[in-house]
């Protein structure tokens, strides 16, 4: 089996870019999770979390939110990356490179981290960002 703390740790020095504006929630040598301290409304019911749009879109209210996480798994490191799953058009501006390492709703099974793959990984956190600070949610 390959040896993941490397990968782990260049994503973990990606993610440590916003560490400053969140809350680090986890630091340890397997997880890294960084999160919104912020109080947000998130739209519920059949549509789902973030999917739910219009004025009558029922909603709760929650303190705080994970913004991105990388954690050490058993053949790979995830990349977990909220505003995909929260807001699905942003995969629309995502490089396809990167989207072939999505599976399930906001996570990217990493197992070599390239140097375009970790641009195309700070790429989708710029967007993330920029997408979540106009919603106030950062």
């Amino acid at each position: 089996m390959a040896d993941l703390q490397p990968i782990f740790e260049q994503l973990k020095g990606i993610l440590a870019s916003y560490a400053s504006r969140l809350e680090v929630r986890y630091d340890t040598p397997e997880r890294y999770e960084l999160w919104s301290d912020k109080e947000i409304e998130i739209p519920t019911g059949p549509h789902g979390y973030g999917k739910a749009k219009g004025p009558d879109t029922p909603t709760r209210t929650r303190k705080g939110v994970m913004f991105a996480a990388v954690i050490i798994q058993k053949r790979w490191v995830g990349f977990y990356f909220i505003p995909i799953y929260s807001d699905p058009e942003i995969e629309e501006r995502l490089d396809p490179e990167l989207l072939a390492l999505l599976t399930g709703k906001s996570c990217f099974r990493v197992r070599e981290l390239s140097e375009a793959t970790g641009d195309s990984i700070a790429a989708a956190l710029r967007i993330g960002w920029d997408v979540w600070s106009e919603k106030g949610w950062v």
